[in-house]
């Protein structure tokens, strides 16, 4: 983003503190390509990252005790330096906001100190369930908010709205980060194949892919499933459904697991050979997020099946290139997969060009910077 004369003295005058304690230290998500994104978006100012579970040499202990005085030591840092300060939590937590909020209240300031948090989802989608921690959350992010300094994002307009009416403070908009997916020679329509992909979470309809394979292999028997499994299950009921998934398909050539974490660079070839993505997500979890997955899916050219949450069928509700679960019941699957089969065999893959959006999301965060500045 070129920056013009009346804010490059606040750019050169200014430090940026890019706040990231989830990368690195469980796998899951892409909060570290964000990173990565978000350090070349806001290239043109002077930047410190903090993120201390990407240390190749010594990694912190991954214990409660850790993870807080982790956090106090960098706010406390952060306080007592001089100078025009600016902290960004692009995927912060719980204890994110509640230290930064105890250490900004009782720390002597030596200079102005600004934040901008992203807000990915209600404050139940970012804890994972209602309870005490939610409520925690939702008086500290109020607390904040009445902060002039405190600045808040996010990539979901229903997300925006929400936390516009709680907070009664504006909240930007930052589009998602783009992934360069290189146009390549067609696949042969005679070999289509599913991705279900994901870490294998139930809020995101781990419990329908059985049902799912089962669908396509009666359609085509030469059709390929690529189904990733995590190394570790959030709970039970993930590990016993991934057992019987194992069991029922583990010795099919049709089916291929791929376990664990998926790095950037094999994240982006899988996409772009699987000819659908299944997205069964459960309304109660995105009704209020967006999906880097349904995102990145579109770019590559995918046919997506998709519950309909708020995020996506504003954006992609006209696009022939999506299938919409208006009910995730078995029926309505099985229509869903055979229309996405007929799509993947008589339509053409288009590659979107991410041009724009990478324009967008570098002016965005620049801009969402330039009014936090002190």
């Amino acid at each position: 983003m070129n920056i013009n004369s009346s804010t490059k003295s606040t750019v050169d005058q200014t430090q940026l503190w890019l706040f990231d304690f989830q990368s690195g230290r469980k796998q899951g998500g892409h909060d570290q390509e964000y990173l990565t994104q978000l350090i070349l978006a806001v290239s043109s100012w002077q930047i410190t990252v903090i993120a201390p579970y990407l240390e190749v040499q010594v990694k912190p202990r991954d214990t409660k005790i850790a993870r807080v005085t982790l956090r106090l030591e960098a706010f406390l840092g952060l306080f007592r330096k001089k100078g025009s300060n600016i902290a960004v939590f692009h995927t912060p937590v719980l204890l994110d906001f509640v230290l930064y909020y105890a250490t900004s209240k009782f720390t002597w300031r030596k200079a102005p100190v600004s934040a901008v948090f992203f807000l990915r989802r209600l404050d139940a989608g970012m804890i994972g369930s209602q309870g005490w921690k939610t409520t925690l959350m939702r008086h500290t992010i109020k607390s904040l908010a009445m902060n002039a300094n405190c600045f808040f994002v996010s990539d979901c307009d229903a997300t925006i709205k929400h936390w516009e009416n709680h907070l009664h403070k504006e909240i930007m908009y930052i589009p998602l980060p783009p992934r360069n997916f290189k146009p390549h020679k067609e696949k042969p329509k005679d070999t289509v194949t599913l991705g279900l992909l994901g870490l294998f979470r139930l809020e995101k309809g781990a419990d329908k892919y059985d049902s799912a394979i089962r669908y396509l292999l009666n359609i085509d028997r030469s059709a390929k499933v690529f189904c990733q499994l995590p190394d570790t299950f959030q709970n039970l009921a993930e590990e016993k459904i991934a057992m019987e998934l194992r069991a029922n398909w583990g010795d099919s050539n049709n089916v291929i697991f791929l376990p664990g974490y998926l790095a950037s660079e094999e994240y982006t070839n899988i996409l772009q050979d699987v000819h659908i993505v299944l997205l069964p997500y459960r309304k109660s979890s995105y009704q209020s997020g967006s999906s880097g997955l349904f995102f990145d899916a579109h770019l590559a050219g995918a046919v997506i099946i998709s519950t309909p949450f708020h995020w996506a069928k504003k954006h992609y509700s006209q696009d022939d290139q999506v299938i919409w679960l208006n009910s995730t019941d078995d029926g309505r699957t099985e229509e869903a997969i055979k229309e996405a089969h007929n799509l993947a065999t008589t339509g053409t893959r288009k590659i979107s060009n991410s041009s724009n959006s990478a324009h967008s999301f570098v002016k965005a965060w620049n801009l969402a910077i330039i009014r936090a500045s002190p």
